[in-house]
């Protein structure tokens, strides 16, 4: 028996020996791995030019890296603390960062951008990340290390402030060039007032009215979009509000025709609202001037989104012979404009006239979108041959 457990016991120490080799082998290889690991790590910061930092919160000492240290142009070399950190900084950031820091001990992450002060005066952009590590201290788990990273962004922050300021000229040339083209449509519109009064021919006061109307248009469109807080689209709710106005007293009394809107807020490109705002003016422009020639009326305008379609309707109550089809160069500009806009026009005299055009909606947007610069169109692109 005493025999049988020597040769137990020597089995077991043989298999115990063979166990703690085993450990050792696998220990080894782990400690390759990881000195492997950190050289990546320690590789790929040099090469990403990151810093790392590691804060003993119960010592309050702060480690850094040299990557780190030549952030700052090792102005912290001999200051291992963080008062020596936040007295590096930009005094109207270094608030905010001791407020964020204190933050993230709670939170237990942190991501900050500040500016530090070199001790050459030149400012540099920091972007700076840690994450807390905690641990159990008299049985309560409690932060105990806070570690990080810190990444020079000077280069991206100074090449968004150029680019800002190319964004902020551009948009100001371009209502510049909005506002110039307003007057000179203003300036087309006297010369065209000046020409009218020499005329005594009522056909051709009447089409020389036409035309100041389609122009009164364009010159309306290019004013919403330099006096409006984005110069990518127009608010065509609020433009035919601003249409329908000006057309109400078009008639033969100022007061006899009523002209009632009924829009929304829809945004769309120049290229749309132009001669939607064409097309707009002379399917009003009918009701107003046909629909009512001896009594006074009223006429609905509306714009709204509707499913697929941006339905812009024209409706009065008059005779029912506005939307008549006729040879005028009024109906032709209408067929042109509308194939244009891609949409599809109905109309239905049964009780006055509606006449219906469905947009694509694609074209149009519920709220402005922040200003896109965008070449400018010249200015025949708006002309249009019928």
């Amino acid at each position: 028996r005493l025999q049988a457990e020597i040769v137990e016991r020597r089995a077991a120490e043989v298999e115990l020996q063979q166990a703690r080799h085993e450990l050792e082998r696998r220990v080894a290889e782990r400690t390759v791995e990881l000195a492997h690991s950190e050289e990546r790590a320690r590789l790929a910061a040099e090469a990403g030019d990151i810093g790392t930092w590691d804060w003993d919160l119960t010592t309050g000492m702060v480690t850094r890296s040299p990557e780190c240290l030549a952030l700052f142009d090792h102005a912290l070399d001999q200051a291992p603390t963080v008062d020596a950190f936040l007295g590096c900084l930009h005094p109207d950031d270094r608030e905010r960062v001791q407020q964020e820091t204190e933050e993230a001990l709670s939170s237990g992450k942190w991501r900050s951008e500040f500016r530090a002060v070199l001790p050459d005066g030149t400012i540099r952009w920091l972007d700076c990340r840690g994450s807390v590590l905690y641990e159990k201290i008299s049985g309560e788990l409690g932060p105990v290390r806070f570690i990080g990273t810190i990444t020079n962004i000077t280069d991206r922050i100074e090449a968004a402030e150029i680019m800002q300021a190319s964004l902020v000229e551009k948009e100001t040339l371009l209502r510049e060039i909005h506002h110039r083209v307003k007057n000179n449509l203003q300036t087309l519109l006297a010369l065209l007032q000046m020409e009218k009064r020499q005329v005594r021919d009522p056909a051709l006061i009447t089409r020389f009215d036409a035309m100041r109307s389609r122009i009164q248009v364009m010159a309306g469109i290019h004013e919403n979009l330099y006096t409006s807080d984005g110069l990518s689209a127009v608010n065509m709710g609020k433009q035919m509000t601003s249409l329908c106005e000006g057309l109400r007293q078009l008639g033969s009394g100022l007061n006899r025709i009523e002209i009632i809107p009924d829009t929304e807020d829809l945004f769309c490109s120049i290229d749309v609202a132009v001669p939607l705002g064409v097309l707009a003016n002379e399917i009003i422009t009918n009701a107003v001037k046909h629909a009512f020639p001896d009594r006074s009326g009223r006429v609905e305008v509306s714009l709204r989104h509707r499913g697929q379609d941006v339905l812009f309707s024209v409706r009065d109550n008059g005779i029912g012979d506005a939307g008549k089809a006729g040879g005028g160069i009024g109906k032709q500009l209408i067929t042109a404009l509308a194939g244009q806009l891609r949409a599809e026009i109905s109309v239905d005299v049964q009780a006055g006239t509606l006449v219906q055009v469905r947009l694509p909606a694609e074209d149009f947007k519920r709220r402005s979108t922040k200003p896109v610069v965008s070449p400018a169109v010249p200015l025949d692109q708006y002309c249009y041959s019928v």
